[in-house]
């Protein structure tokens, strides 16, 4: 009460309350005629834990480990860690553990701090952390057990590092990654991959640390760092000596690959990927190559071919229960009705993929998803509205951590942007997009962004930098084999000719359209068409002013 009128002083009482022996020291002076001398919170926990048998003290140091009230576990980890159920009756009696309901309990923090403060055996810090990854790995499919356990399976984690046993740190980071990324947490799964990378030894099987660098590869591969997911991967696949891991690895250098630009050596991966997983009858993971697989096809322009896989894929995906594949397959399919200019099927796919996402809680693809809306969007002449879906994916790229989509989206956002006229605020979207693709190794998105600079430049009468910027877009294209940015960066190519009065504007503008014909792009096709016959008609122009300036 004295306190509550003095803020610094009650600030300061506070702070030395952060500390646990502090805690443990506060005492409420009693009457000399009641008792002797005064008992602090430390005496009174000493004297109830000095009357526990040798079952219930280690229960009940193991306990202390873990996250302290308001967190909680269930009942059944705290019998699992007594092996009986003498011991947690004995602690539930003596008021050091707390019941809430029937099926869990927790431990003040005062009395964790108590039993934090005095030496733990190896036994107990090895029953907590072998328990709880033994936990994450029996539980990795049941994200409802992982979610009530989250804390203390983190906390039995953190204990692990912190007390050199890298066996079970590998275990349980490898078991829990794929529940992070499934509700989207992808730093938090990467510096939990990164904590257990950090600390292998020879003790850690060859098997395992495969499938720790598996993972650290397909998180940095859905943050869009593509650089490490490689390096990641290929590490993965030197320590894969058993080949249990074969398939999944082939997939992610597939995926890498792919997203990278080298579609020969990503067919090539996926080509033994899809082998591996028919070998060993996983119908899911043949499923999910094919997929990448008809990726690959749509960017070397088979679109009918790739349409008529995701068409078959999802089918496939939704009688296999498998969410991740069915909500990917429905935005592929959707992709590839964009390319194609089949607008209305392109928004009814994208729409199914964005309710499903959200439905099964996968926030990655619901942020991919909407970058894609924006872009038809916007190609039905709403801007506002393409922004507007660019703005919502942007926000769920960074929460993620997904640079791919960040860099991507940024790149579109660029776009839209320069349509409304906000040369400036495009500049700044196209400068960001570009640093990160660049820092990221995404060759297909500084194709992208190329591409809205050289359209920014023409748009600010900057011919030459259009020029230049149209041809670094044609040069990542190729290299990147990607059929629709190279046709892209031929029209600018025109386009800036054109303005320049320069003779090969009408060369620019054919090689478009011949590519756009061959490969199924009907928009581009005729954007290019009536690019040669502006050139054409420009041409004719010129020879008629040369033929009047000769007669007279």
């Amino acid at each position: 009460r004295y306190l509550l009128h003095h803020e610094r002083d009650l600030a300061r009482a506070l702070l030395r309350l952060d500390a646990a022996e502090n805690r443990l020291a506060l005492s409420q002076p009693q009457s000399p005629l009641l008792q002797e001398g005064t008992r602090s919170l430390g005496m009174a926990i000493a004297l109830s834990v000095a009357v526990l048998s040798p079952a219930a003290r280690q229960l009940l140091d193991a306990l202390a480990w873990l996250p302290p009230r308001p967190a909680s576990l269930a009942r059944a980890a705290a019998l699992a860690l007594a092996g009986a159920e003498a011991p947690l009756t004995e602690l539930l009696d003596a008021g050091l553990a707390e019941p809430l309901g029937t099926e869990r309990l927790t431990v003040h923090q005062t009395i964790a701090d108590y039993c934090r403060s005095l030496p733990t055996s190896a036994d107990v810090v090895a029953n907590v952390v072998t328990y709880f990854a033994s936990f994450a790995e029996d539980h990795a499919a049941d994200d409802r057990q992982l979610a009530l356990e989250l804390e203390n399976i983190t906390a039995a984690l953190q204990l692990a590092g912190l007390h050199n046993r890298p066996v079970d740190l590998a275990r349980g980071a490898v078991a829990l990654a794929p529940f992070s990324t499934r509700r989207g947490e992808l730093v938090m799964a990467q510096q939990l991959l990164a904590a257990a990378a950090a600390q292998l030894t020879e003790q850690v099987p060859a098997s395992l640390q495969a499938r720790l660098f598996l993972a650290l590869g397909d998180n940095a591969a859905r943050r869009g760092d593509l650089p490490a997911g490689v390096a990641a991967a290929e590490q993965a696949q030197a320590l894969d000596q058993s080949g249990d891991a074969a398939a999944e690895i082939a997939k992610l250098l597939g995926t890498l690959h792919y997203r990278l630009g080298g579609l020969a050596l990503a067919e090539r991966y996926l080509d033994v990927a899809v082998e591996a997983f028919a070998a060993v009858g996983d119908e899911t993971g043949r499923n999910s190559a094919r997929s990448l697989q008809a990726l690959c096809q749509l960017q070397q322009g088979n679109h009918a071919a790739a349409a008529a896989t995701f068409a078959a894929l999802i089918e496939a995906s939704a009688a296999l229960g498998d969410r991740y594949l069915e909500v990917r397959a429905w935005h592929n399919l959707g992709f590839t009705h964009l390319l194609r200019q089949e607008l209305p099927a392109a928004a009814d796919a994208y729409n199914r993929c964005v309710a499903l996402a959200r439905q099964y809680g996968d926030h990655q693809a619901v942020g991919a998803a909407l970058a894609d809306l924006g872009a038809l969007t916007g190609q039905q002449g709403d801007l506002l509205g393409a922004q507007a879906h660019y703005q919502q994916a942007l926000q769920i790229a960074r929460e993620q951590g997904d640079q791919l989509v960040m860099a991507m989206t940024l790149s579109n956002l660029g776009n839209v942007t320069l349509d409304l006229g906000l040369f400036e605020e495009a500049d700044n979207y196209l400068e960001q997009a570009l640093a990160i693709s660049q820092a990221n190794g995404i060759l297909r998105t500084q194709g992208s962004v190329k591409i809205h600079q050289a359209r920014l430049a023409l748009l600010a009468g900057n011919l030459d930098q259009a020029l230049a910027t149209a041809q670094q877009a044609l040069q990542i294209a190729r290299d990147v084999a990607d059929i629709s940015y190279e046709v892209e960066a031929l029209i600018l190519l025109g386009r800036a000719a054109l303005a320049g009065e320069m003779a090969d504007a009408t060369a620019h503008f054919t090689a478009a359209r011949t590519l756009a014909q061959q490969y199924d792009l009907p928009a581009l096709a005729a954007e290019a068409l009536a690019g040669e016959a502006a050139a054409d008609q420009a041409c004719k122009h010129d020879q008629a002013t040369h033929l009047t300036s000769q007669a007279n």
